[in-house]
C-alpha cells in the first residue's frame, strides 16, 4: 500500500519511521554512497550517521569481499533485484561481526533517483553460541567415547590374560580349544569395536589445503597395490584434473575405506572404477565395484554406525567415510542392486563460497 499524497515526500516522517525499526537500516545511492543510517545502524556499526554519510558502503565489507560480493550487490540493486543472506561484515572500527543482510532497491520517484535499502540483523551472538554449543556437544561426545574406550580396554586386557592362564592350566580336551577360541575371538571383536568407535568420534576438523584429487586417488591406490593384486582386481580410473580444498589424509582414509570394502565383496577377476568430474561448483567422485551389491532393504542404513550386512561385522567404516565427506562440506550416497555391485557417489565443493562471492555477475567489468 502506498503512502497518501504528501506523506511520501516528508523527510521528517521517513526519519521517524526508520528510527522506530528494531533492525539496522542503511540508505545509499546506486553507486554505494551512504545517505542515511538509522539509530540501530549507528549502534551496530559503531559510527555516527554524520560520519558515515558520503562514505562508500564498501567500508562495512570485509577485504575478501571487495572484488566480487560488494560490486555484485550494487549490480543487483541497480537491476532491481533483492538479496538475502548471512555475511561477515565489519564495523566502523574494523571489527568483524555476522549479520543477516537484506538488500532491496527503492524505486525512483519524480525528482529522486532509485536508492539501495539495506537491512541488517545482528546475528553475531547467535553464531558464537552455535559454535560454542557445537564444540561443547562434540567435546562431551569425545569425552564419553574416550572414557568408554578406557573403561572397556583395561578390563578386556585383564580378561584376556586370565583366560590364557586358565586355558593353559586347565586344558583337558579339544572342546576346551573351541571354547577358548570363541572367548578370545569375541574379546578381540569387542576391542576392535571400541577402537573403531573411538576412531569415529575422534575425527578432527579437516585441515584444508589445495590438492589435486587425481594425485590423492593415485597415492591411495598405490598404498593398496599389493592387496589389489592379491585379489586380482582390475582398477580403472578416469579423472578430470580437479584441484580442491581438502584434508589429504582424511580423503585418503575415506577412499581407503571404499577400496577395502570393494576388495572384500568383489570376487577375483572383478573391477573397481573410479571417475571424477566437475558438475557446476562441485566435484563428483564416482566409485563403483562389480561385487555382490547391497540388498534394497539395507541401503537406507548402510552409513549408520554399527549397521553391517555381515553377522560378524561392525559397520563403523562407512559411517567414518560419511563423516569425513560431510566435514568437507560434501555429501555421499550409494546406489546398488544385488549381484550388480555398488556405486558410491561423493560430492565435494570446488569452491566453498557462494558464486556471488567469487564471480562478477553478468554485465559487469572487473574492477567495477
Amino acid at each position: 500500500m502506498e503512502l497518501p499524497p504528501g506523506l511520501s515526500a516528508s523527510p521528517h516522517l521517513l526519519s521517524q519511521v526508520l528510527g522506530t525499526l528494531t533492525h539496522a537500516v542503511i540508505l545509499a545511492d546506486l553507486g554505494g554512497t551512504v545517505l542515511y543510517l538509522n539509530p540501530q545502524a549507528e549502534r551496530l556499526l559503531g559510527c555516527q550517521a554524520t560520519e558515515a554519510q558520503g562514505q562508500a558502503l564498501s567500508r562495512f565489507f570485509m577485504s575478501d569481499d571487495q572484488d566480487f560480493l560488494y560490486p555484485n550487490l550494487l549490480h543487483l540493486a541497480s537491476q532491481g533485484q533483492a538479496f538475502r543472506g548471512e555475511l561477515l561484515l565489519r564495523n566502523g572500527q574494523g571489527q568483524g561481526f555476522f549479520a543477516f543482510l537484506s538488500l532491496d532497491q527503492v524505486p525512483p520517484e519524480p525528482g529522486r533517483a532509485p536508492l539501495i535499502l539495506l537491512g541488517l540483523e545482528d546475528i553475531d551472538h547467535q553464531k558464537k553460541l552455535e559454535r560454542i554449543l557445537g564444540k561443547a556437544n562434540y567435546g562431551d561426545l569425545l569425552t564419553i567415547a574416550n572414557s568408554i574406550a578406557h573403561e572397556l580396554r583395561n578390563p578386556l586386557t585383564g580378561i584376556g590374560g586370565f583366560v590364557n592362564r586358565l586355558y593353559k592350566s586347565c586344558r583337558i580336551s579339544m572342546d576346551h580349544d573351541q571354547y577358548y577360541k570363541y572367548i578370545i575371538n569375541n574379546l578381540n571383536r569387542i576391542e576392535l569395536l571400541v577402537r573403531k568407535v573411538n576412531d569415529l568420534v575422534a575425527l578432527h576438523d579437516p585441515s584444508l589445503a589445495e590438492e589435486s584429487l587425481g594425485e590423492v586417488v593415485e597415492e591411495t591406490l598405490r598404498a593398496r597395490g599389493d592387496q589389489i593384486a592379491q585379489c586380482q582386481i582390475t582398477v580403472r580410473t578416469q579423472m578430470q584434473e580437479l584441484r580442491l580444498a581438502l584434508d589429504r589424509q582424511q580423503i585418503q582414509r575415506g577412499l581407503g575405506i571404499l577400496i577395502d570394502n570393494a576388495l572384500e565383496f568383489t570376487p577375483q577377476g572383478g573391477a573397481i572404477n573410479i571417475e571424477a568430474r566437475q558438475e557446476d561448483n562441485c566435484c563428483r567422485l564416482t566409485f563403483s565395484d562389480s561385487g555382490r551389491g547391497i540388498a534394497p532393504q539395507d541401503l537406507p542404513f548402510i552409513f549408520n554406525p554399527f549397521f553391517s550386512t555381515k553377522a560378524d561385522g561392525l559397520g563403523i567404516d562407512l559411517a567414518v567415510l560419511k563423516r569425513i565427506v560431510q566435514a568437507h562440506g560434501g555429501s555421499v550416497r550409494v546406489q546398488s542392486q544385488p549381484g550388480q555391485g555398488a556405486t558410491f557417489l561423493l560430492e565435494l565443493p570446488l569452491e566453498r563460497r557462494r558464486a556471488i562471492r567469487t564471480t562478477l555477475l553478468a554485465g559487469q567489468n572487473a574492477g567495477v
